[in-house]
């Protein structure tokens, strides 16, 4: 596995801007799983860093193995007195699962499916208009 560098990912403004996630760590767990972290810590506090989360996970018994990353977008409320705290966030999730055999082609077929869906304007519309097919 390789060892965690920056990832620097543009948001979804009018003019995006480029948010620099740094690595905070990562850790083996028991069972196998892996949890990596990283922060942009472009903002004031630890409540409004925005995190990715990446986790392996190998299932037992079936020869299946589980990657996923999280994004954690927190919203802030600023209170007439004190400081701000994290109100909500919003989060999205990418979830891939593969056999232990699977072939590198069909690992391609799988990211290239996930990036082009993700990028389509159905995606787009479903997520930001809510508007997702029935």
């Amino acid at each position: 596995m390789p060892q965690q560098a920056n990832v620097v990912l543009n948001d979804g403004q009018a003019t995006p801007v480029a948010h620099t996630f740094v690595p905070y760590g990562s850790r083996a767990q028991p069972d196998k799983r892996i949890v990596s972290l990283w922060l942009d810590q472009s903002q004031s506090n630890l409540d409004s860093y925005w995190k990715l989360n990446e986790g392996y996970t190998p299932v037992n018994g079936n020869g299946m193995e589980k990657l996923q990353w999280i994004f954690d977008i927190p919203t802030l409320v600023t209170p007439s007195s004190g400081a701000p705290y994290r109100d909500y966030g919003t989060i999205g999730k990418i979830e891939m699962w593969a056999h232990k055999r699977a072939l590198l082609a069909e690992l391609k077929n799988a990211v290239a499916l996930v990036k082009n869906f993700t990028a389509s304007q159905y995606f787009y519309d479903a997520v930001t208009l809510r508007q997702p097919a029935y």
